[in-house]
């Protein structure tokens, strides 16, 4: 695969939902085997198509990532590079004050003043240095320095309002900035230079916050002209005088160049401190430096320091001090509509129906007794396939006797999920190299939906299943599967064969997928040999849709898209298929059995739901073509007022069928 397709295809695999959480501590991956085979969402929002794949990867967060680094500096041009536990859609970084370890050395030398300089920020990654101005050789002793990194946007943490944003074109200059949302009370702003265009060591400075906003701007050293490039700027502002016990603590001082000490005796660790001056009562450029009273965290000195670049003085003025204290290694999170919560605590959100709907959560979710009344009646009601499908299984309409395909990504081999056990007759794995006992999540969720016992739109259909190496973007690995199933059909008795191929990804996809024409061509080779397959990009024949949780039969309260994406635009060539709100099967280990629920499907649940309806029909009839069948699906699909939007029917397919025979 060239480099230019492998950074296609991560993007088409690493791009979307974010997790928001609540303030805690966590840790990816590791040795927790359930979070080691995490998966993301994925999402092309230009195609609006929505698919799915497990990636062995660190999770995605809305929210913060907290943590800190001893760190020295050899010259001004070095720079140190941050690897962050987490992924970040928008990163929004801060860092600092810098501890004053360099005045423990001061026998040695003068204390070296500084601030800090970020730059090249991407999904989990940044670089810093401690940047002294621009009269001093770049040479620093050790310090400690936190780093906060946030997701961009308002969102509340806790109860605390948090407004976090990237702004570009900051300079000398005064610039206003206003808030997404308006505060309650004025917040504290920490502010940081995230890029290098001007070589100048610079430090924010601000003035005027209020509710609504504030102005900032970037100070040169007093012996420069005050002029200074346009910089990318980065800020969090959030709420003061917020206190949680060993988490999070906030506030505002009053402070002059002498030093401050803050109490900090409600952590039971050194937490980190992120710290601003929030006024601009004197001129001459200063940042603020910290160190630690006590090594056990009973309190932090803080202090005014200026930089000596045209005088020796070093006094200031009052200026208002925000800080904000947080526990080392801290997760930040607001549980927020459509994140990821499987394997979470949730236990301390008071969460509620129409929230928990819009969720990703598996049953080792944990929640509130009321939440977890919520999220039990949601999980059940959305095994339902809907749309009338139980009332055929209700006639003996399961899909009986009717043999369908599915190529996807690996299963647990043990094969042994409670909603699919016994239907697999065959398992051939194309080059996939895990071990036997591993899974994913695609795998469990395209069976069950499929031919699950009580989530499958076919419960009686048996299953040959084709593992194939996602990961690899090389369609060959499916059109391998698609030919192995098509010799397998040359052997197959008549009443034995398999009637159609489920292909949740879209192999044909040339700028994401190598040897992307073999998929085409083998498809080509199934439908010869009388093999229907459907995939999300060259066979589609399906769109995304969801019932109403509460009365899934009815046509009428079917909605176009997913609950996050609406879809109104008219295809006469599709059927629309109920993907969001659904319950799937889980499993990623031999052995162990779960239930995940999704509040936002891909259109890789449209490829075996619709599938198994097929299969519904050619139980009713087997010998219809596969050119008849997909006629009788499309003519009896419920035509929806006013968009004219086609929404599968399977009662009335079925009937359509019977009508014909």
């Amino acid at each position: 695969m060239t480099v230019m397709k492998k950074i296609q295809f991560m993007a088409y695999l690493l791009l979307t939902i974010t997790i928001s959480t609540l303030l805690t501590c966590a840790i990816p991956g590791g040795t927790d085997a359930q979070k080691i085979y995490s998966t993301n969402i994925i999402e092309d929002d230009i195609q609006n198509r929505l698919t799915y794949t497990s990636f062995d990867t660190k999770f995605r967060l809305t929210a913060i990532e907290v943590g800190s680094v001893h760190v020295s500096q050899l010259s001004k041009n070095q720079w140190h590079t941050i690897s962050l536990n987490y992924y970040f859609d928008n990163p929004v970084v801060v860092m600092g004050p810098v501890s004053s370890n360099d005045a423990l050395y001061s026998f040695l030398h003068a204390p070296s003043p500084c601030i800090v300089r970020v730059r090249n920020i991407n999904s989990n990654t940044f670089e810093f240095q401690i940047d002294e101005w621009d009269y001093l050789d770049g040479t620093h002793e050790e310090e400690v320095i936190s780093y906060l990194v946030a997701e961009q946007g308002s969102y509340t943490v806790n109860g605390m309002r948090v407004d976090a944003l990237k702004i570009s074109n900051v300079n000398h200059e005064w610039t206003n900035i206003s808030f997404d949302q308006s505060f309650g009370s004025t917040p504290i702003v920490i502010a940081q230079c995230t890029s290098f265009n001007g070589g100048s060591a610079v430090t924010t400075r601000i003035k005027d916050i209020t509710t609504n906003g504030f102005s900032i701007k970037l100070q040169e050293e007093e012996n420069n002209d005050g002029i200074h490039a346009q910089e990318d700027v980065c800020y969090i502002a959030f709420e003061s005088e917020v206190s949680i016990e060993d988490k999070v603590y906030t506030a505002n001082i009053m402070m002059d160049e002498n030093i401050e000490v803050l109490r900090i005796t409600h952590f039971t660790e050194t937490p980190c401190l992120f710290a601003g001056i929030q006024t601009y009562n004197g001129g001459d450029p200063c940042a603020l430096r910290y160190s630690m009273l006590l090594k056990y965290a009973s309190g932090i000195q803080m202090k005014i320091e200026e930089e000596q670049s045209l005088d020796k003085e070093l006094n200031h003025c009052d200026e208002n001090v925000g800080y904000l204290l947080i526990k080392q290694g801290s997760v930040c999170r607001s549980i927020a509509p459509f994140d990821d919560a499987r394997w979470e605590d949730l236990s301390d959100q008071e969460l509620g129906y129409d929230l928990i709907k819009t969720l990703w959560y598996n049953i080792s979710t944990v929640f509130s007794q009321a939440g977890q009344i919520y999220a039990d009646e949601i999980m059940e009601k959305a095994k339902n396939p809907g749309l009338g499908v139980r009332a055929l299984h209700q006639q003996g309409i399961t899909g009986r006797d009717i043999n369908i395909a599915i190529i996807d990504q690996n299963l647990a081999q043990d094969l042994a999920h409670p909603e699919f056990i016994g239907k697999i007759i065959e398992y051939y794995d194309t080059g996939c190299e895990v071990s036997a006992g591993e899974g994913t999540m695609h795998g469990p969720c395209v069976v069950s939906l499929a031919v699950g016992n009580t989530i499958g739109t076919a419960p009686g259909a048996s299953v040959y299943y084709i593992a194939v190496p996602v990961e690899k973007a090389d369609a060959a690995y499916y059109a391998i599967a698609l030919d192995w199933i098509i010799d397998k059909n040359k052997i197959l008795p008549d009443d034995e064969k398999i009637r159609i191929v489920s292909v949740s990804a879209a192999p044909s996809v040339s700028d994401i997928w190598d040897n992307s024409h073999l998929w085409v061509e083998a498809v080509a080779r199934a439908e010869n040999n009388n093999i229907l397959v459907i995939d999300c990009e060259y066979r589609t024949i399906t769109r995304r849709g969801y019932y109403d949780l509460g009365n899934p039969d009815l046509f009428e309260l079917f909605t176009f898209g997913t609950p996050k994406y609406p879809d109104n635009a008219y295809d006469p060539t599709t059927v629309f298929i109920p993907v969001s709100l659904r319950t799937m099967a889980e499993q990623y280990h031999n052995g162990e059995f779960s239930f995940v629920f999704t509040g936002v499907g891909g259109l890789s649940w449209t490829c075996p739901y619709v599938a198994g309806v097929l299969a519904l029909g050619w139980q009713v009839n087997p010998d219809l073509t596969k050119e008849e069948i997909l006629d009788y699906l499309f003519a009896s699909a419920y035509i929806h007022t006013p968009t004219g939007n086609k929404i599968i029917n399977p009662p009335a397919f079925i009937q359509m069928i019977r009508d014909n025979m």
